[in-house]
């Protein structure tokens, strides 16, 4: 897991470097937000493809206990599960 999450991490630096450059030489404001808000995304499939981890994802979690859809109890044997998987 631990690798995964440096995969993953590695992905998203990738991605968002990717975006800088791609925005860089490009004059009008709009159009270099729009080309680094295009290009980012990458970065994130690399990781669904490559099968990376992050941490965000484990604690999202969270909002779904608070709006009520996860319980309280589902959340911490995720949290537990996932933890085991480190070690």
């Amino acid at each position: 897991m631990i690798i995964l999450g440096i995969i993953g991490g590695a992905f998203i630096a990738l991605g968002g470097y990717s975006a800088a450059v791609a925005s860089h030489s490009i004059e009008n404001f709009g159009v270099a937000k729009f080309m680094a808000g295009a290009v980012f995304p990458v970065g994130l499939m690399m990781i669904l493809l490559g099968g990376g981890e992050l941490f965000t994802s484990n604690t999202m979690i969270l909002v779904g206990v608070i709006d009520g859809k996860v319980e309280l109890k589902k959340m911490f044997k995720n949290w537990f599960l996932y933890i085991l998987q480190i070690f």
